[in-house]
């Protein structure tokens, strides 16, 4: 049996979620002003953020919590990281975060070219994923 159709999960595969989502970041970083609220390392907050992600996501993966807490909590936690207790701000980051990142165009190398060749081999491409 001949494949037609090609599925590709969009994050982590074509797309370099960590690059956009980083870039995301820095400009969260600068538009919030957070190095004047005591956040003087933009790779510990990023990093402080992907760790509270990566566990987060695992426990909306397990149904331990739901999309819209998953959403917030990720940031609240990274700035309570850095004796930054602002819900809102947090609220408001989420928020922006998640409205800039389907901006953001980084894939990784030779996405482009691989993804002419299916085409232009005849394959029917699908894009899915899991994100928000």
């Amino acid at each position: 049996m001949k494949y037609r159709h090609l599925f590709f999960d969009l994050d982590h595969t074509l797309w370099d979620f960590e690059v956009n989502a980083k870039e995301c970041f820095q400009e969260l970083y600068m538009d919030k002003q957070l190095q004047s609220r005591g956040i003087d390392d933009f790779d510990a907050f990023f990093s402080a953020y992907s760790t509270h992600n990566e566990r987060l996501w695992g426990e909306y993966t397990k149904g331990l919590i739901l999309q819209a807490e998953l959403r917030w909590r990720r940031m609240w936690l990274a700035l309570m990281d850095f004796g930054v207790e602002d819900e809102s701000l947090s609220k408001t980051m989420s928020v922006e975060f998640l409205e800039r990142l389907p901006y953001k165009k980084n894939l990784f190398p030779h996405t482009i070219e691989i993804l002419e060749y299916l085409k232009n081999k005849d394959y029917v491409l699908h894009l899915i994923t899991n994100g928000f």
